[in-house]
């Protein structure tokens, strides 16, 4: 688990040196990005659990959740936030091909919703 993090703090490291040379608008819009998966991870989480309560898949917020973790690992990767783009990809493929990805795979890629706030948390705090 630690060997793990290693690259994923060194790439966060350096993309906060990068984005204190950025100009604003990069900022602003790395801020917004960071916030919106803040965001998506606990719409997902609200949804997981009133799916685990009432038993019954939304196939269009199911939809609309692959979308939202898609165009965010696309927004992220144009900001250089690789590592995060690709947790959002994974989730995005995820919905759509849930019966692809084991619960052994989806723990090594670290794509749990905690796991994947807590990164953008701990980048916003350091916008």
């Amino acid at each position: 688990m630690a060997s793990e993090l290693i690259p994923l703090l060194t790439h966060a490291y350096r993309w906060l040196v990068n984005l204190r040379r950025a100009s604003r608008g990069r900022r602003q819009a790395s801020v917004r990005a960071l916030q919106q998966l803040v965001k998506v991870a606990r719409q997902t989480a609200v949804y997981l659990r009133h799916k685990e309560q009432d038993g019954k898949p939304d196939p269009q917020l199911e939809m609309a959740l692959c979308d939202a973790w898609g165009d965010l690992s696309f927004r992220l990767k144009e900001l250089g936030l690789t590592a995060l783009a690709k947790k959002c990809d994974v989730r995005s493929r995820l919905w759509a091909w849930p019966d692809t990805y084991d619960s052994d795979y989806v723990r090594k890629a670290a794509v749990q919703l905690d796991t994947i706030e807590k990164e953008a948390r701990h980048l916003l705090e350091r916008c």
